[in-house]
């Protein structure tokens, strides 16, 4: 399917080449990769829309194996802090974009602040639903949930996108949300 769909897109996106998934890992990757992660999505129509069955795009360079990102859910599950803050440079910086004051400096804040966040959630597991590593770049689909201590939900998804330098990561941006709960 995807052979008669990449010409027609290529026709009304000229250069720009986003992903068929649509979640803006192209800037990511480099053609090749693009191709590799394109092929990898399996398509479904239905009469009303395009959709994706058993999406794999788990995709990291041959300089990061495993990947840092691996490391970090294996860690958060672990609830691992040592081989937590083992996954940032010691001059790590992250941003929230839209919650700027949360933004952080340095692996030892995020050693504090990740500290809290597994005494707050002791059941905290993580899923890394998706990534793919390009270069010094990754791209990152994250499920993080959990009970609060309190016995409230902690349940959020979003995107992390990296920057790396040996194997850490050196800088991030945050795009994570609570989970809107459904009306019962």
């Amino acid at each position: 399917m995807t052979d008669y769909i990449a010409p027609i897109l290529a026709q009304f996106l000229a250069d720009s080449r986003p992903a068929l998934s649509g979640i803006g890992v192209a800037s990511l990757a480099s053609p090749e990769t693009l191709v590799e992660i394109e092929a990898t999505a399996a398509l479904k129509y239905t009469s009303e829309e395009w959709r994706f069955n058993d999406m794999e795009m788990n995709i990291t360079s041959e300089g990061s194996n495993p990947s840092v990102l691996i490391q970090m859910e294996a860690a958060i599950n672990a609830h691992d802090i040592d081989a937590f803050v083992n996954c940032f440079a010691n001059d790590f910086v992250g941003e929230q974009p839209v919650h700027p004051k949360r933004n952080v400096t340095g692996a030892e804040q995020v050693r504090k602040n990740w500290t809290g966040i597994f005494a707050q959630v002791p059941d905290l597991q993580a899923k890394l639903v998706a990534h793919t590593i390009a270069g010094d770049m990754g791209w990152s689909e994250w499920h993080w949930q959990g009970k609060h201590i309190n016995s409230t939900e902690f349940n959020m998804r979003g995107v992390v996108v990296v920057g790396l330098r040996e194997n850490t990561i050196a800088w991030a941006r945050l795009y994570m949300e609570p989970v809107q709960s459904l009306p019962k």
